[in-house]
This record gives structure tokens, sequence and C-alpha cells, in this order.
């Protein structure tokens, strides 16, 4: 079985020092002892990228960078200075000496992520913002029906597959909002994005259909398939500069099933008690990629626009993985695909709840046994932090759990 590890550079480093070349070197090194196959090194954060990228500010340890993450994290971030060394040259090199494949991991409906400030493209370019049916900008969000926005990301991928990378991962499920806008979710209580009301995407609809989008539901499906046919066009148009370039390069998706956000924002009660994110039944609404998120990757598969798609199960505590969710979201995503694509179903590992290593191993492998029996190539795990070691935030101590993902990976 092909199992895949995204990993988050700063995660590894605040809990366990993985600086420099060294830091690097160590985490290829406990991938590679559970034979994984692929690493997915995570480009940014939101607004902050991991490189020294001309095109965006590079995390450079500010404390407002910290974000969610305790203080004695803050204190480590602190000194965590992308700007002197470049990881994404670090992460190919050592990964290709290792004999694994480099990809580049990059999450583009994010221009922020929590309390970090917005990327330098949103800040210069507030004109581009999403915009709701109430006429509400969401700063974090910018709006593929501008061709700048969709040119600036293209720029920004071709400046990361500068590196050598093997692949691209395009991130279609992380989408925080600055969480002191204090926004609505950004689904309606349909699941259907609230966003796709700027002038020109109006516009372009009232020509093609005749009537206001705002005078029909927001739901309406040639209203929903107009706003997706934005963000189809960028997959289009990466397409042509893979092929144009001659790169040939593999891209993948990472996409939400149908499932509420509740469970893939599963502090949202914490930031409704503080006052940061509004109480709303549609946090409890079910969505898809496709009207939550405005992506036809069904499309974009048989199209030949990508090689993967990255199923992200919605539960992110492993110690609650139920099997039969696993297996009823790949089963129904292997079906959309069909055979022309890799189908990777992604395990959120990011709370194991200290359950000590029999029962979290049993946990890990009933999900990766669920998703093979219902038709998936493959496994990502998401947070490897955690695979590295207990998280909870204050416990970093070996899980043990790279024997047991080697021995998944060596399954048929």
């Amino acid at each position: 079985m092909i199992i895949g590890a995204g990993v988050t550079h700063p995660d590894w480093a605040a809990a366990w020092g993985n600086w420099g070349r060294v830091g690097v070197q160590r985490i290829v090194d406990a991938c590679a002892s559970g034979d994984i196959r692929q690493i997915y090194w995570r480009a940014g954060c939101g607004a902050r990228f991991f490189y020294p990228s001309a095109l965006e500010e590079t995390f450079k340890g500010a404390a407002q960078e910290a974000c969610e993450v305790p203080e004695y994290w803050k204190v480590t971030l602190a000194h965590t200075d992308y700007r002197t060394w470049d990881l994404l040259r670090e992460a190919v090199d050592c990964t290709l000496k290792a004999g694994l494949q480099p990809w580049v991991w990059y999450s583009l409906y994010e221009e922020s992520h929590g309390r970090v400030p917005l990327t330098r493209f949103a800040q210069a370019h507030p004109e581009f913002r999403a915009i709701d049916r109430d006429g509400r900008s969401r700063s974090s969000r910018l709006s593929f029906a501008f061709a700048e926005v969709r040119q600036h990301k293209l720029d920004l991928v071709e400046e990361m597959m500068g590196y050598g990378f093997k692949g691209l991962l395009l991130d279609f499920v992380r989408q925080l909002p600055q969480i002191d806008e204090n926004l609505p979710p950004q689904v309606d209580e349909n699941g259907v994005c609230r966003y796709g009301y700027e002038d020109a995407a109006l516009e372009s609809y009232r020509l093609r259909h005749g009537i206001d989008p705002k005078q029909i539901s927001n739901g309406e499906e040639s209203w929903v398939h107009h706003r997706v046919d934005y963000v189809t066009q960028f997959m289009t148009e990466l397409h042509e500069r893979r092929i144009g370039t001659g790169s040939g390069y593999p891209a993948g998706i990472l996409v939400q099933p149908e499932s509420p956000l509740s469970r893939t924002l599963p502090d949202w009660p914490r930031y409704v008690h503080d006052g940061l994110f509004e109480e709303t039944d549609m946090w409890r609404s079910r969505t898809d990629a496709l009207h939550g998120s405005l992506v036809d990757w069904q499309s974009w598969v048989r199209r030949g626009l990508v090689e993967e798609v990255h199923v992200m199960v919605p539960e992110w505590n492993l110690a609650q993985l139920d099997p039969q969710t696993i297996r009823l979201e790949t089963q129904a995503a292997r079906q959309l695909a069909g055979p022309d694509a890799n189908i990777l179903t992604c395990l959120y590992c990011y709370n194991m709840e200290q359950l000590g290593l029999e029962r979290v191993a049993s946990r890990l492998e009933a999900g990766a046994t669920a998703a093979s029996e219902a038709g998936a190539d493959g496994v990502g795990l998401w947070e490897s932090t955690s695979i590295e070691s207990w998280s909870g935030w204050d416990k970093y101590l070996p899980s043990g759990l790279w024997a047991t993902v080697a021995r998944l990976s060596r399954m048929e």
C-alpha cells in the first residue's frame, strides 16, 4: 500500500527542535523507517511561507505568526526564521537521497491561518477578496474569478516546483478565516459555499443566464457551477503550464468528503466561546467538495488535470477514527474517480489522546485496512508530528508508531 506523510516543519521543529539540515534529515529518517513512499512538505501556513519566497512573506518567527499555539511553542518559534536558510532545498535534497519522493503541499484557499496576518498579495489587493451574498468580504480568501489571483498562485506554484519537487499537492480543505473577523462558516445552512458574489462573477452569470444570481438560491446548481468554473479554469491553466513547460510533474488535490464542517474544524466550539466565531447550526451542515469548496474534482480527473485525489476523512482524532466512515467515504471517492486517478484516503493523526501504543496502533491499522478494502490506492498520514510522538500540546514522547506504519505499507 502506498503511504504518504504530510509534514509541517515548524510543528516538528517546535516539538523536537528539528532545525537546520540535521532536523530535516531526522524527519526524513523517521518517515523512511515507516516505509513512506512520498513526503508532502508544507510550503507555508496561510500568510507565511517556510522558504525565502520572492513573491510572499517568509515565516520569521514573530510572535503574531505563532497562531493558536502554547506559550512555550511561541518561545521556540520566535527563533525559527525561514529567511536564514532554505527549508525546501534541504527537504528535496534529503528526501531524494533517502530514495523517497518529495512533493510540495500548498494550501491555496488560505490567505491567513487563524490570527496570522494576510499574505502580501491579499493585503495589496483587497479588491480581489471573496464576497458573500450580503456583500461581506472575506480578507483571508481571494476569488478565482480574477485572472490576477489565478496568475499569482500559478507563479507561486512555479516558484515552489523550481526546487525540484516530484509532485504538487493543492490543499482545498484548509480555509480558516482570520478568526478576529468573526465571520460565519464558509458554507450556508445547506452546505453551499457562501462566496463568489464578486461583481465580475455576477455580471458574467447575468450575461450567460439572463438573471441576477441574488434573485435565485445560493444553492441553484447553475450558479454553483458558474462559481466552480473559475476554480476549474485555474486548474486548466495550471495543466497548460505543466504541459507547456514540459515539466510533466503529477498534481494532486486534497479535498473534503461529504461531512459537516464541525468535523473538519473541531475547535470551533472554543472559538465560539471566545467570541471569535458565530454560534450557528451551519457548523453542523453537511457539505462536499463541489458545493462547499467549489472543487469539481471528478471532472478534473476525467480531463486529466489531476493524477491524485486525497480525500480527507473528517475525524482528526485518531482515537475516535471510525472504520465504517472511512470505508464509505473511500468507496464514494473511488466510484466518482473511476480508474483514472490514485485515491489516497487521508487519516488525521492530530490527536491520539495518550491511548498507548497498542490501542492507537490498532486504530491506525483499522483505518488503513478499511481504506484498502474500499478501493483506496493508498493512505495519507496528516499531522505526522503525532505519528512521531504523542500529541496533546504538552506531551512529546516517542510514539513507536513507525513500525506499525511500515507494516501497513507492505500490505497488499
